[in-house]
């Protein structure tokens, strides 16, 4: 993680350190990058690099918390938005990921085991990792259980939340890198997860 002084930054410096240390890791990997290449289009000394990170590692680390994090506000905004509708939120959350797969495409494909490692570590950390009686209120999930609008589902406390955000989640996350690679259009992946949706909702039983 960034230190103390990395965070006392003005914005605009933050975000030009980041914008050079992506630039960086769309290139290459981890292990390839160079610290000179990222602190000359930021605009800093390598003695100052090394105040804000200890090493190439931390910046990805920072890199992908900082990505994690505007998912877990996009879930939350669309919860607001749309008066806690769960399953407006599974498929608005499909389109946002989409955006920032494609925005951020040779970041993601040009990491490493090493790299993807780092992306393991983030998702574990924040998915909210603490004790039982502690979770609810701390982790994001949590807080998204407060939020959702649980009368119209079969969910009854926050572990039943917890299964079925995973559940849709398991389903999206395959359609959208399937999307992703083979260039399959939006709409049809869309329609895919529609279609699973459907089946988590109403189940595959007859009545």
């Amino acid at each position: 993680m960034p230190t103390e002084r990395f965070y006392h930054l003005p914005q605009e410096k933050k975000n030009l350190i980041r914008e050079a240390a992506i630039e960086e890791f769309s290139r290459t990997s981890v292990e390839k990058a160079s610290i000179n290449k990222i602190v000359q289009r930021a605009e800093i000394s390598r003695g100052s690099f090394y105040t804000y990170f200890a090493d190439k590692e931390d910046v990805l680390y920072y890199i992908f918390d900082d990505l994690i994090l505007q998912v877990q506000n996009f879930c939350k905004e669309a919860l607001l938005k749309n008066r806690g509708n769960f399953w407006i939120l599974m498929e608005r959350l499909m389109d946002y990921i989409i955006d920032i797969y494609e925005g951020r495409k040779s970041l993601v494909e040009n990491q490493s085991a090493a790299g993807h490692e780092v992306m393991a570590k983030i998702l574990s950390e924040r998915c909210g990792q603490v004790g039982e009686d502690d979770r609810e209120k701390s982790s994001w999930q949590g807080q998204l259980y407060q939020m959702t609008d649980c009368s119209h589902l079969k969910v009854e406390n926050f572990e039943e939340f917890r299964i079925l955000f995973a559940l849709c989640i398991n389903c999206m996350m395959p359609i959208i890198g399937e999307s992703c690679r083979a260039g399959i259009q939006r709409e049809e992946s869309r329609s895919t997860f529609q279609k699973q949706l459907c089946y988590i909702k109403f189940g595959a039983v007859k009545s």
